[in-house]
């Protein structure tokens, strides 16, 4: 085995360095097959967890997502994407996991050196980290951080893509014919918060509290986290929302859904 060399620093180089990182979490233990498989068996009741948090959407910045108490009396709300991330913000947060997230604009880790982006200005927490990711991210991005999986081998926290990279999913429960999801959204006609004016302003962190993408923003588009189910129905793949006055069964939704993926759990220890 061949070693490389280099010249290092001199011993009577007495001149400090300063290497500044945020820090919104430590981590204290990589991803393996266990903490994977913890995931997966986490998934169902963190989501459930999430979804019926009442917070205050105007300061989630102090929100804590730990499992603690919050204060609040606002539906938790999320884009699709958003919910995606949080889950996974979340279990990776509490049990000292590391993280990094790819999205278009940047990349985020729970303890970054890159930290003097415009879409790193949250405060360096968990909740912090999870309001960046929000505000930087779309849809698309989920695909940057995850694999092909199959549907023989789906399990809960896996996710499901629309063919446009458009739409995600959040896998809740697999069982033979039937398969529970629940999804971030937008709000959907006569629902609120309206679009307003001011969040077609594209003045990115100049104005940063206007942005339909900020998470505490008025104008933020998010959904409270719904549910919704799969099931086998004469050979066929029906969809059923458990929101809403629709709730009839449909056949082309798993078509539409069809990009099935894992989260690249190795790659997030590559810090």
């Amino acid at each position: 085995m061949q070693l490389a060399s280099g010249v290092m620093t001199p011993k009577d180089d007495r001149k400090p360095i300063t290497v500044q990182c945020k820090v919104y979490w430590i981590h204290r233990h990589e991803w393996n097959a266990q903490w994977i498989a913890q995931y997966h068996a986490a998934t169902p009741s963190l989501a459930k967890e999430i979804q019926a948090r009442k917070v205050d959407m105007s300061r989630l910045d102090s929100e804590r997502v730990d499992g603690s108490p919050t204060g609040g009396n606002e539906a938790n709300r999320f884009t699709c994407e958003d919910f995606a991330f949080e889950v996974l913000i979340e279990f990776a947060s509490r049990n000292k996991l590391p993280l990094k997230i790819k999205t278009d604009s940047a990349v985020f880790k729970n303890i970054d050196k890159d930290f003097r982006s415009g879409s790193k200005t949250a405060p360096p927490t968990p909740a912090g980290f999870a309001l960046d990711v929000a505000y930087a991210s779309g849809a698309p991005d989920v695909l940057r951080n995850s694999s092909p999986v199959a549907d023989s081998d789906l399990l809960p926290g896996d996710l499901f893509v629309e063919f446009n990279g458009g739409h995600i999913q959040v896998v809740t429960s697999v069982a033979p014919g039937k398969i529970d999801i629940m999804q971030g959204n937008f709000p959907g006609p006569g629902e609120t918060p309206r679009r307003k004016w001011t969040s077609y302003l594209e003045l990115g962190p100049w104005l940063r509290s206007t942005n339909d993408g900020n998470r505490k923003s008025s104008n933020y588009l998010g959904a409270p986290v719904q549910d919704a189910s799969y099931e086998q129905r004469g050979g066929k793949w029906m969809y059923q929302r458990h929101y809403g006055n629709y709730q009839n069964w449909d056949s082309d939704v798993w078509g539409t859904m069809n990009k099935h993926v894992r989260w690249n759990f190795a790659e997030f220890n590559n810090l």
